[in-house]
């Protein structure tokens, strides 16, 4: 319903939609005929060019987005032809002469469409009024009172801030809760101002609008609340202001700490350095001072939101409800930009003082306990006084330098870093270490000093002791003589040491009065020893004179003794009678001992003659005693030994002695009487006595037939029986009869006869003898068991001894059961020689089932590897079960012959063995899947290769067997999510991936990430060669060694040598000049830089550009010489040249061409390029292009290995050395050949020649279906049984002595499948040069003619010895060493002698310790010629020496000159390998 125009305008118009005009719906027909009436395809196209010039008003760095690029360029399309398309609807209904402005406009064209819009104008201007009177009751924010409200802000509280930035930017540098106040203050301030004075402020301007009622400011009271709504939302809007003012001023002053915060008198704030713990941390931590910053931004918001609303408290006024608080919005993303760049401005800001810090990484040591443990480990150990004073001179200058040389305060950007409390710390730490080594000196001072004095008193009891005799006097006289000559100077020497020692304590502690009186002591007890030595003499001299008198006495009363022991032995010349020898036997032995003491009395008194120098006695009446008494004492012992041991022999049992030794006995005796009875034929009764003695053995002999026969203790119940059967009466052995018995039977006719059963039982008893003898050596046989790592179960270990034993008993007892005397045991070695034989199958069995567990047991203990191969893991738990079982058992009784008992050993042993090889064939399946799907598995062993695969929760622990898969990469970096984006080199060259690689996508599969990683390597590495070729083609060389990683360096600047020599080419022969002028000046650049301390990194890579630099000067210069003038001539075409085209880098030498193939080598050693070097590369590089394998043939050390690596690594291709021995099998070659063709590695067989020719005949053959595969374009080929994915990238190579040395030559059938050149010796001295004109030598034509000038004459002069080397390899060696030796500071006038002495040095080192002794002495005469100024520095030497000498005399050896000599030449070894190493 509609009102009439004349109704109240106080009243609210109705809110209601007004129906569509005739004009609106005129235009809405006029812009359907401009999108429907006109079909698209008919507008014509919009001109390219016109784009481009719009194009060319956007800025360029803009233009690098496409994708907006693209967009924008469809919008204009579409405007284009919405504007095409409205022209052409205008143009069709515009009418000749009227503005489109005026069609719909005109009131006076009385055309039926202007009479239908003057109908609509009323329409239009009544909604216009109901729109106006809406407005008029609605929008308050024009009421006086609401600008007055505004007024009244904009007049007094527009400059109002939170915070007064004034005075944080008037503060200097200040402590965090200073800070913290400041900010709290100024908030609490500012909200006071509006609280008491703007909200009241306001009140009042309300009140006062309120009470004026003639003007009518306020509108009517229905509408009161929603006018203090809006006078609330218009404060809610100043304290938004008022809040992003303050948000921006504080920012402000966040960018003035970050940018102008330096020095003392600026902004920021104050940090301390405290030691917790065991690190060094600041007080406040940067996440204090970021917290507090940030905090500002919350405490800002807090206060605007705490001011209340007036609608809500003038309305309260009137009892309507509670107080409320205005709510300003303020976004999050403003707060969160405020704390992000705070964030990032306390980030940037702390790596000053955490760079700083690093400074106080030196002294790390002391903080966290280290330099404790080690200072107590010191002190606990043996140490000499003066190593314990550097000690304490060194922890005495550490404190003096912290806390002297360190400042206390520092200004580092917004921060004032204050490190008195560290250094306080770490001060006090140096001086308690410095207290406990000096404590511990103090210890051992007194120690020493007690024992010194302890010795003088021992030296003066042993001086003032009175001898008891003369040995004694002279013992206590030699002991006085060294005493006064050698201990009492050593005792002098100690107290030189002790007061050294006084002097240096009292210098830094203070001595107790019970040290200084030990002091005291010490000395006093020296002063003493004159007057005690003195004393001693006057002992010494009366004791000599009392026992030169006894001695007198004493020889007198001897002289006597002996008359009569002369005397005596006359009487044995009459004793004859055979009856009475014990009676002489006694006598003569008594006689015998006297004589015996009398000896022992004549030296007594020779030795005192001596002592007193007197005139040694001789008493030849003894010696002549004792040859006349010797004869008859032999006599009398052999005949009663004789006589006793016959009375045993004839009570015994039979068989109780054997009769051989009988036999043996009575031999000897009659040979000894015999003997006698010559040096008795003068003496009639001895003579009778010997007669009789020598009768009765011969007597006795006769009876020895008998003896030997039936008195064999081999003789059993059974040959009793057959003894009894021959003489026809029973004779019983055993304890029943004996030697009497048997002679009274009168059985010597029957000897013979007994003498064939005494055969049989001696061989049966022999063999009964070794079969026990067997059984009791089984009988304490253990196994040697030992627990398996943390398994729970056991393996065997050392069988060897048990197979050994095993074996030849089995030998043993089969040729024991072929005797014929075998028969009485015949079924006991039977039923043993069956035990021996199931214990060899069980142990062949055991060991191999062992061998095998043992591999797959580290594998199968893997869940992932179980879970990746489920069937194999079945298997191999029932093995497993199998094995613990019978170890359980066989650890119970580990005798051997028990495993015997153990329940069905020998089934289970088998059924496991017959497991164990289909899980070994399903292994290899498995692996086989993995290599195929990642190659590079293919070089890997297995057990290697299944660590690898069992890694599948943690891919850190992969690293280590990243550098057998990728000969570069080290190791690499993975972030939060498990992603590598990063790989390192062994020497730490960081690489980006341009993608990560994430290896939780891979869940698990090792091989996948590794392929994704394989891959991003190479991308990596090709964007690394876009960015150099993009960025730095016009940079210095050093920002190229700085800067980009030292693969790109090598390679990017040989591509810019390439174009740089073509393009001189093309321009003749004067730019050839001047290129070969600049690659000199490059060349010495690089010089230069390998003599500036480097990494061992860019080292290599310096090295690297002179050797190319080199080699480029050479041949430019031949390129000068023959006057090329084409790049199609072939000797440039010869060389290798590198080309950066559409984003690859290409290789090209002569008619081949290749691919970079983006391998990652990091920083290696480039050979130096030799003519025969070059011709190498052509001959393997043509070989490549005709699908071909290249062979390098040469003798020993002429680099045929190293470069076909170096060719490989200079077409960035991973190259494989495989060496062959003459043992190799198919398979692994097989295997290997596999991998080569799926990964398109290149390979070097080192060493072919040795490989067997049944063996080549195989190898050929998948050489052959490669090459064959490669050449016909194909994607997969079978080797062996396995369809490959066929990479034609790949390349074979093989090195091996000249054929015409090969004993067997290689067939020609596989000679046809490569391309030869033969190796000849190079020229060392032109390589030398060059190798250390790369190390930065200055001398390097000096140094490499010494060099090898010196190898030459050793090789041609020295014996010819199998590990004497003095070709490249020596070289290499001496090079290397000679680099590490050289000093980095030298003076210019030494240069010379210091380079040629350290390649001496490095020579000597290397060459001298592998010499025999008698080319040592030759190699030290040459060496002289050719180094005759040059002297080895010895002084290590010296140092080994003296500790040498030191420990053989603690463990009492000789160190004697050779000793010394070898120990010296194993400490250079030593030295060489961990100079090598690092």
């Amino acid at each position: 319903m509609h009102r009439s125009g004349d109704e109240d305008e106080d009243e609210e118009p109705a809110n209601c939609a007004a129906p569509l005009t005739c004009k609106e719906k005129d235009l809405l027909r006029y812009y359907y005929y401009i999108h429907n009436g006109i079909a698209t395809k008919y507008v014509a196209g919009m001109s390219q060019e016109w784009f481009h010039r719009i194009m060319n008003l956007v800025p360029k760095k803009m233009q690098k987005n496409q994708r907006e690029i693209k967009k924008i360029n469809e919008e204009i399309k579409e405007d284009y032809a919405f504007a095409v398309k409205k022209s052409v609807v205008d143009f069709v209904l515009k009418e000749p002469e009227i503005d489109e402005d005026e069609r719909f406009l005109d009131e006076d064209d009385e055309t039926p469409m202007t009479i239908e819009l003057a109908g609509v104008s009323e329409a239009w201007k009544k909604l216009y009024r109901q729109s106006k009177r809406y407005l008029s009751h609605n929008l308050h924010l024009i009421n006086l009172c609401m600008l007055q409200a505004q007024a009244l802000w904009e007049s007094n509280f527009v400059n109002l801030r939170l915070i007064d930035i004034s005075k944080l930017k008037s503060k200097p540098k200040m402590e965090m809760l200073p800070f913290q106040d400041i900010i709290y203050q100024e908030i609490e301030r500012s909200k006071k101002v509006l609280k008491e004075e703007w909200c009241p402020a306001i009140i009042e301007v309300y009140k006062q609008c309120q009470k004026n009622k003639r003007k009518k400011i306020l509108p009517p009271d229905s509408r009161i609340p929603a006018f203090l709504n809006c006078l609330g939302n218009l404060m809610t809007a100043h304290l938004q202001e008022l809040a992003l003012a303050s948000i921006r001023d504080f920012r402000e002053y966040v960018d003035i700490l970050h940018r102008e915060s330096q020095g003392s008198h600026k902004p920021g704030f104050i940090l301390h350095l405290k030691v917790n713990g065991n690190r060094i941390s600041f007080t406040p931590t940067f996440s204090d001072i970021e917290a507090s910053i940030t905090e500002v931004y919350t405490m800002m918001k807090n206060a605007v939101y705490d001011i209340p609303r007036l609608d809500s408290a003038l309305i309260d006024d009137e009892g309507t409800g509670k107080k409320k608080n205005m709510k300003p919005i303020l976004l999050p993303e403003i707060i969160d930009t405020a704390r992000e760049e705070v964030n990032k401005m306390v980030t940037e800001q702390n790596l000053l003082p955490e760079e700083y810090v690093k400074k106080f990484e030196e002294y790390m040591h002391l903080i966290n306990g280290i330099s404790e443990k080690e200072t107590d480990a010191y002190v606990s150990e043996e140490h000499t006084f003066d190593e314990f004073k550097e000690k304490v001179i060194y922890f005495d200058t550490l404190g003096k330098t912290i806390n002297n040389d360190i400042s206390k305060v520092v200004e580092l950007g917004m921060y004032e870093l204050h490190c008195d409390d560290l250094i306080l710390n770490l001060y006090r730490k140096t001086d308690g270490l410095r207290e406990r080594v000096l404590q511990k000196m103090s210890l051992d001072h007194q120690a020493i000093n007690n024992k010194l004095c302890d010795r003088y008193k021992d030296i003066s009891s042993v001086a003032l002791t009175s001898p008891n005799s003369t040995s004694e006097l002279v013992e206590l006289r030699d002991k006085v003589v060294e005493i006064e000559t050698v201990v009492m100077k050593e005792m002098e020497n100690e107290l030189n040491k002790a007061a050294r020692r006084i002097v240096f304590l009292s210098d830094f502690c203070q001595f107790t009065t019970t040290e200084m009186k030990l002091n005291t002591k010490t000395f006093q007890w020296h002063a003493k020893m004159p007057s005690i030595f003195d004393e001693h003499k006057t002992i010494m001299d009366g004791k000599t004179s009392e026992y030169q008198k006894a001695l007198k006495l004493k020889r007198e009363r001897f002289q006597e003794e002996l008359e009569s022991y002369s005397n005596q032995v006359e009487e044995f010349f009459t004793y004859g009678n055979v009856d009475d020898l014990p009676k002489y036997l006694k006598k003569a032995e008594s006689l015998k001992t006297k004589l015996e003491v009398a000896e022992e009395k004549i030296k007594h008194f020779n030795m005192e003659e001596k002592a007193f120098e007197w005139e040694l006695t001789s008493y030849p009446t003894l010696k002549d005693t004792q040859d006349k008494l010797a004869p008859f004492v032999r006599l009398y012992e052999i005949s009663m030994d004789f006589m006793d041991k016959q009375k045993i022999w004839f009570e015994s049992p039979m068989g109780t002695h054997h009769p051989a030794d009988i036999e043996k006995q009575v031999e000897d005796s009659l040979k000894t009487v015999t003997k006698l009875e010559k040096d008795f034929s003068e003496i009639p009764a001895a003579k009778t006595l010997v007669v009789d003695v020598r009768s009765k053995i011969e007597d006795f002999k006769d009876k020895m037939p008998i003896i030997k026969t039936l008195g064999n203790p081999s003789l059993r119940e059974r040959h009793w029986e057959l003894v009894s059967n021959t003489v026809g009466f029973p004779v019983k052995g055993g304890s029943e009869t004996n030697l009497y018995k048997i002679l009274d039977m009168g059985l010597d006719e029957y000897v013979k006869k007994f003498e064939k059963i005494s055969e049989t039982a001696t061989k049966e008893h022999n063999l009964e003898k070794s079969m026990q003898h067997m059984v009791e050596e089984w009988s304490d046989k253990e196994f040697n068991i030992t627990s398996y790592g943390e398994t729970g179960t056991y393996t065997l270990s050392a069988t060897d001894d048990i197979q050994s034993l095993l074996d030849d008993h089995i030998v043993k007892t089969q040729t024991m059961r072929g005797s014929p005397y075998i028969k009485p045991f015949e079924e006991q070695i039977a039923k043993w020689e069956e035990q021996l034989l199931m214990l060899q199958e069980i142990m062949d069995e055991w060991l191999k089932v062992q061998g095998t567990w043992l591999y797959f047991e580290p594998i199968f203990s893997s869940p992932d590897i179980m879970s990746q191969m489920p069937e194999e893991g079945r298997r191999f738990t029932t093995v497993d079960k199998n094995w613990r079982d019978i170890m359980k058992a066989a650890i119970i009784d580990k005798h051997v012959l028990a495993i015997l008992d153990i329940d069905r050993i020998l089934e289970k042993l088998k059924k496991s063995s017959e497991l164990l090889d289909l899980i070994n064939k399903g292994l290899y399946d498995y692996l086989e899947k993995k290599r195929l799907f990642f190659p590079r598995f293919f070089f890997v062993s297995n057990a290697q290769l299944l660590e690898i695969l069992s890694e599948t929760k943690d891919p850190s622990r992969v690293a280590r067997y990243l550098n057998k898969i990728f000969e570069g990469i080290d190791s690499l970096e993975f972030n939060e999510d498990l992603e590598i984006s990063k790989f390192k080199s062994m020497v730490g060259e960081v690489i980006n991936l341009s993608k990560n690689v994430s290896t939780a996508k891979a869940r698990g599969q090792v091989d996948r990430w590794l392929a994704d990683l394989d891959k991003q390597m190479k991308e990596s590495l090709q964007k690394e060669f876009k960015s150099a070729f993009t960025n730095y083609i016009d940079k210095e060389l050093d920002v190229w060694i700085e800067d980009l990683p030292s693969q790109i360096v090598t390679c990017g600047l040989q591509t810019l040598w390439t174009a740089q020599i073509e393009k001189a080419i093309s321009e003749g022969t004067s730019a050839l000049e001047d290129l070969r002028i600049k690659i000199r000046q490059e060349k010495e650049n690089a010089i230069a830089l390998s003599k500036s301390k480097r990494s061992k990194e860019k080292a290599k890579v310096i090295a690297n550009l002179v050797i190319s630099t080199t080699y480029l000067e050479t041949q430019v210069g031949k390129l000068i010489q023959d006057g090329i003038n084409s790049t199609l001539d072939f000797f440039w075409k010869s060389h290798f040249r590198y080309y950066w085209e559409e984003e690859n880098l290409m290789v090209r030498i002569v008619l081949a061409e290749f691919m970079y193939g983006y391998e990652y080598f990091g920083s290696y050693d480039r050979l130096v390029m030799s003519e025969l070097t070059e011709k190498c590369y052509q001959v393997l590089s043509v070989a490549i292009h005709k699908v071909k394998g290249g062979s390098v043939e040469g003798p020993t050390g002429t680099g045929k290995s190293e470069t076909v690596k170096d060719i490989s690594k200079a077409c960035g291709k991973q190259c494989i050395v495989f060496n062959c021995s003459e043992g190799l099998d198919y398979r692994p070659l097989g295997k290997f050949i596999k991998g080569l063709a799926c990964s398109g590695a290149w390979s070097c067989f080192d060493e072919f020649h040795r490989i067997k020719r049944s063996v080549l005949s195989i190898v050929s053959h998948d050489i052959l279906t490669l090459q064959r595969g490669i050449q016909s374009g194909m994607s997969n080929i079978f080797l062996g049984d396995t369809d490959i994915l066929l990479n034609p990238t790949c390349a074979i190579f093989i090195t091996m002595k000249s054929q015409n040395s090969l004993k067997e030559k290689i067939p020609d059938n596989f000679k046809a499948l490569f391309r030869n050149i033969a190796m000849m010796k190079p020229d060392t001295r032109k390589i030398a040069e060059v190798c250390l004109s790369a190390r930065g030598f200055n001398y390097p034509s000096v140094c490499s003619r010494k060099l090898t000038s010196i190898f030459q004459l050793c090789h041609d002069t020295l014996s010819k010895q199998p590990h004497y080397e003095f070709g490249l390899r020596s070289i290499k060696a001496v090079l290397e060493l000679a680099e590490t030796l050289k000093p980095e500071i030298m003076d210019e006038s030494e240069v010379e002698a210091q380079e040629i002495n350290s390649i001496f040095t490095a020579i000597h080192r290397l060459k001298f310790s592998e010499l025999l002794p008698d080319d040592q002495k030759l190699f030290l005469r040459i060496s002289q010629d050719i180094f005759p100024n040059v002297d080895l520095n010895t002084t290590i030497f010296d140092k080994i020496k003296k500790t040498t000498e030191k420990v053989c005399e603690k463990m009492f050896l000789d160190s004697h000159s050779y000793f010394q000599e070898k120990v010296q030449q194993l400490y250079q070894m030593i030295r060489k390998s961990t100079q090598f190493s690092s």
